[in-house]
C-alpha cells in the first residue's frame, strides 16, 4: 500500500488511466517508461516531473506508477502533499505529536519511490523553503520523486 496515501488512491492504476488528448497520452508514455525502466532510474536517482492544468491526471498517473512499483516490484513508496507534509512536521514543534522532524524526514527520504504532489499550491514561507530544501535529501540521495504540480516549468 501507499505509505500516506488516501482510501480514494489505492485503485489507481495505469491501465485505467483515460487519455482525452496528445498531452496525457505523452504524460502516460512517460510514467509507463518510468515504471517499465525503474531499476535504471532509480540506479541513478532519476525523478519525474508531471506537470500541467487542474484536472488532467497528473495525480492519478503519478499514485498509479507508484501503485503498479509497490505491487509489482516491492518498492516502497511514500505519496504526501506539499501541505500535508509542512503541516506533519509543524506538528513536531508541539510536544505532544510524539513524532519528530528528522523522523518524519527520514521516512520520506528514505523512501524507494516520493510522490511529491501540490508543489507550489501553497503560500511560500520561509519555514516551507526550508522544508523544501530538507526533502532535497531525495536527490542529494539519489531516490527518485515524481513530482505533481499545476506550475509551468520556469
Amino acid at each position: 500500500m501507499l505509505a500516506g496515501s488516501f482510501t480514494r488512491f489505492w485503485r489507481f492504476t495505469i491501465e485505467h488511466f483515460t487519455v482525452s488528448n496528445l498531452a496525457q497520452q505523452i504524460a502516460l508514455d512517460a510514467c509507463t517508461d518510468y515504471v517499465d525502466n525503474f531499476s535504471k532510474h532509480r540506479r541513478v536517482g532519476r525523478c519525474m516531473l508531471l506537470l500541467g492544468t487542474v484536472g488532467t491526471g497528473k495525480t492519478h498517473l503519478a499514485i498509479a506508477s507508484a501503485n503498479h512499483l509497490i505491487n509489482e516490484c516491492m518498492v516502497k513508496a511514500i505519496y504526501r502533499t506539499v501541505g500535508t507534509l509542512i503541516g506533519e512536521i509543524r506538528a513536531t514543534f508541539n510536544d505532544r505529536s510524539g513524532e519528530s522532524e528528522a523522523h518524519i524526514l527520514r521516512e520520506v527520504i528514505g523512501a524507494d519511490l516520493l510522490v511529491l504532489d501540490e508543489v507550489g499550491a501553497t503560500k511560500q514561507s520561509e519555514f516551507e523553503l526550508a522544508t523544501r530544501f530538507s526533502i532535497n535529501g531525495c536527490y542529494v540521495q539519489c531516490r527518485p520523486t515524481i513530482i505533481v504540480s499545476n506550475h509551468r516549468p520556469r
